[in-house]
């Protein structure tokens, strides 16, 4: 076959009293199979089970001990929760991506869509409440802090808006039958009325705008707080030679809270960075895919977003571990599982299905 974009990644459909629309095969191109197929396949799963079990651990780890239910790990339980909608997405765009064609009907279409747009709303305004939690705590700590109820309770929230916000673009997907050279393939695509078009363009701005500015507003705050500490710091060290012991006390305390909120800030600002680092090309990737199927330049292909894909399952894995390690209590738990482990390692003597102790045994 001699293939083109035109019949690889746009086709024009028949609609009736001689009318063509133009749409776009996301996810697959059609076109034989290739070992680059096999390549980005293999990439994809990869990344995919390690962000899956990532988060499962995450989850677990969270969960199971009382002691790290706080409002930043309940939110960050949310953020690990609805990456896992990652998971089977992925999965189907591997099975479309080794098949040629989309094989798995119009229900796992909306489906791909909605874990995409549902993941990148939920995990943005999710970030944008740690962001407030941390403005609340070093802004404003003499007010009311952000409970793990509460933290519940906004996650809930999140992923009820952002079903509302997206089932638009998740409804204007669709399987479509396009014929090439005589064959015949099913290709995973959206409707390209005024409605589709803009819908996207709406969740693009309350579900990636709207948070992101709360999120700089936020972190501006904080650091213009963090370096007003720093200063008062600075005058505290110059005077503590003729301090007394309970005021060194004092200034050594304050220190090491300002190193503290210090770091912290610094890695969910990191956190940030690199989700709109990872997030920026797909949400650009969607809006070249809907004005090009208006303007027709015929210039994107599907591998593309699996591609992009593959870029939001490394976030997905990169993002739960970022804010766990940022969390000393986290961080001294999985120190804690790590030794447990270790030292349950068989250096202990087994006999007859009886472990006898190394310091007992002869």
């Amino acid at each position: 076959m001699n293939y083109s974009n035109l019949d690889r990644s746009y086709f024009y459909v028949s609609e009736g009293d001689g009318v063509q629309a133009l749409y776009f095969s996301f996810f697959n191109d059609i076109e034989p199979i290739s070992k680059w197929d096999y390549v980005e396949t293999g990439i994809l799963a990869t990344l995919t089970l390690c962000s899956c079990l990532e988060n499962i651990f995450f989850i677990i780890l969270l969960s199971y001990h009382k002691s790290l239910h706080t409002a930043t790990n309940i939110l960050v339980i949310n953020v690990a929760a609805v990456s896992l909608l990652l998971t089977p997405m992925s999965v189907l765009i591997c099975v479309a991506n080794l098949s040629g064609q989309w094989t798995t009907g119009e229900f796992s279409c909306k489906f791909t869509i909605y874990s995409i747009l549902q993941t990148s709303i939920v995990l943005i305004w999710t970030m944008a409440a740690i962001a407030c939690d941390r403005y609340r705590k070093i802004v404003t700590p003499m007010k009311k802090q952000l409970r793990a109820r509460s933290a519940g309770f906004i996650a809930v929230v999140l992923w009820l808006c952002g079903a509302i916000i997206i089932f638009p673009s998740a409804i204007s997907q669709l399987t479509l039958t396009v014929q090439v050279e005589e064959e015949s393939y099913d290709i995973c695509t959206r409707t390209t009325d005024t409605f589709s078009v803009a819908s996207p363009a709406v969740a693009l701005v309350v579900g990636f705008f709207l948070p992101l500015i709360i999120i700089l507003v936020s972190y501006h705050k904080v650091t213009s707080k963090l370096t007003h500490m720093k200063a008062q710091l600075g005058r505290f060290k110059d005077t503590s030679l003729k301090s007394k012991g309970g005021e060194q006390k004092l200034i050594k305390k304050e220190t090491r809270q300002y190193t503290r909120h210090k770091r912290v800030t610094r890695t969910l600002i990191s956190i940030v960075v690199i989700f709109l680092v990872m997030w920026s090309p797909d949400v650009t990737l969607l809006g070249f895919i809907i004005i090009d199927m208006r303007i027709q330049n015929l210039w994107l292909k599907g591998q593309y977003c699996l591609i992009g894909v593959c870029f939001l399952n490394l976030c997905a894995a990169i993002t739960p571990l970022f804010y766990c390690i940022s969390d000393s209590n986290v961080k001294e738990c999985i120190l804690r599982l790590v030794r447990k482990e270790a030292h349950a390692s068989p250096d202990a003597v087994t006999a007859g299905g009886t472990q006898v102790s190394p310091h007992t045994a002869i």
